[in-house]
């Protein structure tokens, strides 16, 4: 079964008994669910294989809508991973939000203190210089 095909059951078998926004927000749900799975290199089947039969699925949120009005039910983790995505090399790179702040930090400092080092190591030549283009212009110009 392809992913379309499980979304597309779910949806059918989701609107027996559930209104429209919280049918497309269990659908939203698992749509994320899969992406996220598959751009972490699993293939369609293997998360196809893993969720199982989508009117199982649609059953048990039926069944459970009374409980918390329809809403999906989402792990707290869950709600905290938020991905990054970039380009590197020509390749899409898919990151978690926190890991990409922590590097985000990290190459910040690391140009910083490589500034300071290159400053740091030419400032003795620019005091040289300025030094003696005062010089110059002092006693030299002046001539």
């Amino acid at each position: 079964m392809t992913q379309q095909e499980f979304l597309d059951k779910l949806r059918r078998n989701l609107m027996s008994g559930l209104e429209y926004n919280q049918v497309n927000s269990h659908i939203n749900y698992y749509e994320n669910y899969i992406q996220t799975q598959l751009r972490n290199g699993r293939s369609e089947e293997e998360v196809m294989e893993e969720l199982g039969d989508p009117r199982l699925i649609a059953k048990t949120i039926l069944d459970t809508a009374g409980k918390n009005g329809g809403e999906p039910y989402i792990l707290e983790e869950e709600t905290e991973r938020a991905y990054h995505s970039f380009h590197l090399f020509g390749k899409e790179i898919t990151i978690p939000e926190k890991l990409y702040d922590s590097l985000k930090k990290i190459l910040i400092w690391v140009v910083v203190i490589l500034g300071l080092a290159f400053l740091i190591r030419i400032t003795p030549y620019i005091l040289l210089i300025c030094f003696g283009f005062y010089v110059y212009r002092k006693f030299i110009a002046k001539r």
